[in-house]
């Protein structure tokens, strides 16, 4: 997967998991509609500001939007080894 795929996989799985529509979310930081969509597609690369302000949206760190590995794939893994991922913040 690309950066911009992860990035995309991850905007999906955190809108669906806040039940969030992504075009709220595309709106709340002044993005076109249709913006992740298109970036799912593009070879350019996202803004970091852009990828900054999806994060702090979810409560989640830049690295875990740019993983290598999608949030949701991940999250089951951890699930299957009997581990919890927590959000910034709500470390126990």
């Amino acid at each position: 997967m690309t950066l911009n795929e992860i990035i995309c996989a991850n905007v999906r799985y955190l809108a669906k998991k806040n039940n969030m529509k992504i075009g709220d979310i595309e709106e709340s930081i002044n993005l076109c509609r249709g913006y992740f969509s298109r970036k799912n597609k593009d070879d350019s690369s996202m803004p970091i500001d852009k990828i900054y302000l999806i994060a702090q949206i979810f409560n989640v760190s830049m690295d875990d939007m740019c993983s290598n590995i999608p949030l949701k794939e991940l999250e089951e893994n951890a699930k299957e080894f009997g581990y919890k991922l927590v959000p910034i913040g709500e470390e126990e």
